[in-house]
């Protein structure tokens, strides 16, 4: 499977902004303002046959935003999305 750098770098984003919990304002020459950001609460994406729902709470929650079904959560996202992944239903950046 190969990607491309955007492809890339908007899973980067995502792990980050989940992560960190934070999106930083910047400048007019893009130099991040540490004192003034927006808290991620939630990450809503859509792909070509779902939508998917990034929750932070006390722990990172997949979940389908259209059946609400829980696709991995917090210690069990390895094990919960390895699983969907292998057997094909899981999701893609």
């Amino acid at each position: 499977m190969i990607k491309t750098l955007d492809e890339w770098s908007e899973l980067y984003v995502l792990l980050k902004l989940l992560a960190e919990g934070k999106l930083y304002a910047a400048d007019k020459n893009a130099n991040k303002i540490p004192s003034f950001y927006y808290n991620v609460f939630k990450i809503l994406r859509s792909e070509k046959n779902s939508n998917l729902e990034y929750s932070r709470e006390t722990e990172i929650k997949v979940i389908n935003a259209e059946t609400r079904e829980l696709i991995c959560c917090g210690a069990d996202r390895q094990a919960a999305c390895g699983y969907e992944v292998e057997k094909g239903h899981g999701w893609g950046f």
